[in-house]
């Protein structure tokens, strides 16, 4: 296949401008999807980690979900309708797609394409502006564009469109997955059509193995998919399917418990409580208080807990939504500072707490927190605290976790 195309150099990185049929780019490439699992689609791999899986807690090897699964696929799921609608407007006389498609082109695996990143498989000729390779030898991973592309599957006249529609594309070469998923993130990520769920998934493929957000968002997905995970399924992976909360609400709420960037202030109401047990790479104690903490909300709350709306004149709950979620993990610092004796965590304390506040009849139904809001979600966790302590105990707590955690800035 030869391409006409312009070299482009931006601080070191090569990549190309052309122009293609839409034919010959659809020949070579693939459109790769995210893929978003609950625990029945984890069990082909979960059987072959059964053993990691039954003792996660214990050996915190939440990286297995990492490691053991290739799901380097970048784009999100393909809207039909949207593809229907670009089909159309292609049909159109006038239709005009001026922005390129971008793609990253790289040697099949199965010609024993080489780590080294060699390409010879790949021509430039500079004097006439062609780009040459063998289009049998080689992919198109589309990292942005589906959409277009895919439309043309859905034109008036397919064939006519496809030989003679001439598309703009920038071609990357062999770009590590993790390069490309930073790219279509940060091309996507202000845009409306794409889940923030996602954005936070591709952080998996991060090359920095061990941030904030990679560890949320593994931890997030254990309590997923683990069977005796009291989350099992009610978390939304890429933000759809089944589940009571986005993947994205979760770790939104779960990463300031590991980070120092939080701004205090006399009504500062997230704390870093992990922070010492993250830079010492220790999440299994993260995921162990964590199991513990909403496995008893799940004991004393079962209705509230396990609620699924079945009628509209029903008594709502949203202890498993994002309110629920968000407001029980904004209210566990000061929980968990309370609980900390000598330096030695109580968990049998932990249980009299949440036990209280069955007897005291704690209200978690949406008549009392309407919505999802932040005011809302900040309501709660003050009601759960000025349920358990006093208001000079709330306000000693939270200073002691200031002083706990001189840094915070």
């Amino acid at each position: 296949m030869e391409i006409k195309a312009i070299k482009i150099n931006q601080d070191g990185n090569e990549f190309y401008i052309a122009r293609i049929k839409a034919r010959d780019l659809i020949n070579i490439a693939t459109i790769k999807m995210r893929k978003s699992y609950g625990s029945q689609q984890h069990k082909n791999y979960l059987d072959q980690v059964d053993e990691k899986v039954s003792n996660e807690i214990e050996k915190g090897a939440i990286w297995y979900l990492k490691d053991t699964k290739d799901n380097n696929e970048i784009q999100r799921k393909q809207s039909k309708e949207r593809m229907k609608e670009i089909g159309d407007y292609i049909s159109d006389p006038n239709s005009l797609f001026p922005n390129a498609i971008i793609i990253n082109l790289r040697k099949k695996e199965e010609t024993d394409f080489s780590a080294t990143r060699e390409t010879s498989w790949l021509e430039f000729d500079e004097k006439n502006s062609l780009l040459r390779f063998d289009e049998h030898k080689v992919v198109a991973t589309v990292i942005d564009g589906q959409h277009r592309l895919g439309g043309f599957n859905y034109t008036k006249n397919k064939d006519y469109y496809l030989d003679n529609y001439e598309l703009v594309v920038s071609i990357m070469i062999d770009l590590d997955i993790a390069v490309q998923a930073e790219m279509f993130s940060t091309i996507n990520g202000k845009q409306r059509p794409v889940s923030k769920s996602v954005l936070y998934d591709l952080s998996e493929l991060s090359e920095s193995e061990y941030t904030e957000l990679v560890t949320s968002h593994l931890i997030v997905k254990w309590f997923n998919v683990d069977f005796n995970s009291p989350l099992k399924d009610k978390i939304k992976m890429l933000g759809d399917g089944y589940g009571t909360i986005s993947q994205s609400a979760f770790i939104d709420a779960l990463s300031p418990l590991f980070s120092l960037k939080t701004r205090y202030s006399k009504n500062t109401r997230q704390f870093p409580i992990f922070y010492r047990e993250y830079i010492n790479k220790s999440y299994s104690e993260i995921m162990q208080k964590l199991f513990d903490y909403f496995t008893l909300f799940e004991k004393y709350f079962k209705n509230e807990w396990n609620y699924i709306t079945v009628r509209k004149d029903d008594v709502r709950y949203i202890l498993n939504k994002t309110t629920g979620i968000t407001g029980l993990l904004i209210a566990y610092p000061v929980i968990y500072k309370s609980l900390l004796e000598e330096g030695e965590y109580d968990s049998q304390k932990l249980e009299i707490y949440i036990k209280r506040l069955k007897e005291n009849h704690f209200d978690f139904s949406s008549d009392k927190y309407p919505g999802g809001s932040s005011s809302n979600q900040n309501k709660l966790a003050d009601n759960l605290l000025e349920t358990l302590f006093s208001k000079n105990e709330i306000s000693e707590l939270k200073e002691r976790l200031v002083h706990a955690y001189p840094k915070i800035r």
